[in-house]
This record gives structure tokens, sequence and C-alpha cells, in this order.
């Protein structure tokens, strides 16, 4: 998820450094289990890898779909299909936990300084494009 605060800053979670892209940063995200929707997935693995409760942007669930990724060579491991979703900060410790090493609200101009992770820098560009595009900031 795209995950903003009160200040339009993104929430981003760094790799731990002996995972896959290790010490690159990345929205904090993972695979949907059986039997289990989506929503409650992008809540599932925030908290947990971030600390933080979260809640989609909008009511309409597909009006915070901000892109759909779906790109073989995005992730060398494996075809993940990415689905990036506009979310919302709502409260919690924010603290790192997962295969993250540190979290923190990130802003849009601070993002060129850092190691992004397996397509992020895209995905991050398209967000704030889309927050943007809303009126949002």
């Amino acid at each position: 998820p795209f995950i903003i605060d009160k200040e339009n800053r993104v929430l981003l979670g760094k790799r731990i450094s002996n995972v896959q892209y290790g010490n690159s940063w990345h929205m904090p995200g993972g695979k949907v289990f059986i039997n289990e929707r989506i929503s409650h997935s992008l809540k599932r693995m925030t908290k947990l890898k971030t600390g933080a409760e979260i809640e989609l942007y909008f009511n309409s669930f597909n009006e915070n779909v901000i892109g759909v990724y779906d790109d073989p060579k995005r992730d060398p491991r494996e075809h993940v299909i990415g689905i990036t979703f506009l979310c919302k900060f709502q409260t919690g410790d924010i603290r790192p936990g997962g295969n993250c090493s540190e979290v923190r609200f990130i802003s849009e101009e601070a993002l060129s300084k850092l190691e992004l992770a397996f397509g992020h820098d895209y995905m991050l560009a398209d967000s704030f494009k889309f927050l943007k595009n809303k009126g949002i900031i």
C-alpha cells in the first residue's frame, strides 16, 4: 500500500540486509492468503512490517487503486503482480517488524536520495502523481 500521513508523506520500510534487495526501501506489502480479502491483507502486512493501523483512503475500494504492475521481470525472485492502493495512516507506534529494519514517513522530495526496491521507484512516482490528479496535494 501507498500509505500517507496528514502531511502527505509516504510510509516506507527499509528491508533487512540479508534478504533480496536488502537495505533498500519499499512500500510495506506482501502476499494475499487464500480466502483473504485484499483490504485485510493490506492491514495485516502493514501492521506486521510497520506497526501502523491503516484504512483505505476512499470509501469505494476501486477508487483507491493507483496502479497494477505485472512486469514479469520486476521482481527477480518470481513473477509478482503488484497492486498499489492509496491508504491513510490512522494510528499506531511506528516500529520495524517482519523483513524491515527501519520504517519512517518520507516526503516525495526525499525519495530521490533513497535506494528503492524492485519497481518501487516508478510505483511511488505513479502514487504521487495519483495524489496530484485527485487534488489531494
